[in-house]
């Protein structure tokens, strides 16, 4: 405990009042057609076919599971399954300025989070550099396997392999980023700044803090990202990374160059519904999330609401974030609020939840509400659309096909020291029914 530090009397007994400041609510209220002068075509287009990934791959999983068969293919798939259909903006406005330097924590429904990433990486970097990040990965299976059955090249390739990698982590094959082992819930790829994701609760908050923390102490560059539901602020450890984050002795004790906050955002993915029930109103205090920033520090970690299913509102608060965890500013609270229009789970009946309050989130989705957007601003015509939607689910559509082929992928070799088990094989049919070999940890 530092000496230098008077605690004085007069000063703690002086009487006043304790001021704070508006927190802002859903304050950008922009569309495409406000903003298609500060983007290309490209730009705007890039961000409609993340969206349309994230929500393929997870329709994907969603008939898996439900039907047991995706593209014509009879698949069993007794993994687990998390799904962010309805938040797929949330995740692709959060990648759109991060680069490979900045690192997200995510949760147990991290699908888009790490897609959004992977894609947003894809695009910044070169032809070149993502040859080499593809070469060394695994030893260049993927990218093998790739060069054999893919027509794609340069960055079409990239985002390829990077489904196809995906797909194969979560099918429990060799070809996995984790090589079969993380599957749906810890998946990632540090090459894109994409760290483990985590199946405990606020679990990503501690950890992304620590990283936080150790790019302050080594002056490097990149912010951090800690990706929670809002049923996480019931969690103590996420109290206990908030008020670490912001602590008064970076800027009271600590040296010049070092002063400031963790260059770290708490994004809350606030879907108002939590395992134990639902946040607002009934398990949760704050009324609005983003409210708990006042309490933490005088900056009240900067605090907002961002509407979740405006796309552009979430790339421009994440734009304006950066710029100050950039400054030394930090930490930063954003509350998203979004909305998964699946259950917690593919197991998950609903039954907590109205059809109607279902059906009126759908009635405003965040992708069919951009697609709308750029056609009636002018930036693409409806068949334009259309065809990028059927691109993206051919491309999906394939990746799968290589996933689940048994000659290309073989399944994950478990060794100890004692023995070795062998690969689960399956006779080669003209329809052959692969399944999955599901892992403790999930």
């Amino acid at each position: 405990m530092p000496k230098s530090q008077f605690v004085d009397p007069k000063e703690m007994r002086k009487p006043g009042t304790l001021k704070f400041k508006d927190i802002p609510l859903n304050a950008y209220q922009k569309t495409v057609a406000d903003v298609k002068k500060d983007f290309t075509k490209a730009d705007l287009m890039g961000i409609l076919e993340d969206m349309m990934t994230i929500r393929e791959f997870e329709t994907m999983l969603t008939e898996i599971k439900v039907k047991g068969a995706y593209a014509g293919m009879n698949f069993t798939y007794p993994g687990p399954s998390h799904l962010s259909i309805g938040q797929e903006a949330q995740a692709v406005g959060q990648a759109y300025y991060l680069g490979v330097e900045d690192f997200i924590f995510g949760t147990h429904r991290s699908h888009h989070e790490v897609i959004a990433k992977a894609f947003s990486a894809i695009k910044k970097l070169s032809v070149k550099e993502l040859t080499e990040i593809m070469e060394k990965e695994n030893g260049g299976k993927l990218l093998k396997v790739l060069s054999q059955k893919s027509k794609a090249s340069g960055k079409a390739l990239a985002k390829e392999f990077f489904i196809y990698g995906m797909m194969a982590e979560l099918f429990a094959k060799d070809a996995g980023f984790a090589r079969g082992l993380g599957g749906s819930m810890h998946a990632f790829f540090l090459p894109f700044g994409i760290f483990p994701n985590n199946a405990i609760v606020g679990a990503s908050a501690p950890v992304a803090t620590g990283a936080a923390l150790f790019k302050k102490c080594n002056s490097k560059k990149g912010i951090v990202v800690s990706n929670a539901g809002d049923g996480s602020v019931g969690c103590g450890p996420v109290f206990e990374s908030l008020n670490f984050a912001a602590m008064d002795q970076y800027n009271q004790l600590w040296e010049d160059g070092y002063k400031g906050g963790l260059p770290i955002i708490f994004c809350f993915n606030d879907n108002n519904y939590g395992m134990g029930g639902q946040t607002c109103g009934e398990t949760m205090a704050y009324g609005v999330l983003a409210r708990l920033g006042a309490g933490v520090s005088p900056t009240q970690l900067h605090a907002e609401r961002i509407d979740g299913y405006n796309v552009l509102a979430v790339m421009d608060a994440f734009k304006r974030k950066k710029a100050l965890l950039e400054k030394g500013e930090g930490p930063v609270l954003l509350d998203i609020m979004t909305y998964r229009q699946t259950g917690h789970s593919t197991s998950d009946v609903n039954s907590y939840r109205t059809k109607e309050e279902i059906e009126a989130w759908k009635a405003v989705d965040s992708i069919e509400t951009f697609k709308a957007q750029l056609v009636k601003a002018g930036v693409a015509t409806q068949t334009e659309v259309d065809g990028l939607q059927a691109e993206v689910i051919e491309r999906n559509h394939r990746m799968f096909f290589l996933a689940s082929d048994l000659t290309l992928t073989p399944y994950v070799d478990m060794k100890t020291e004692e023995r070795f088990i062998e690969n689960f094989m399956f006779s080669n049919s003209q329809t052959p029914r692969p399944t999955a070999v599901g892992h403790p940890s999930c």
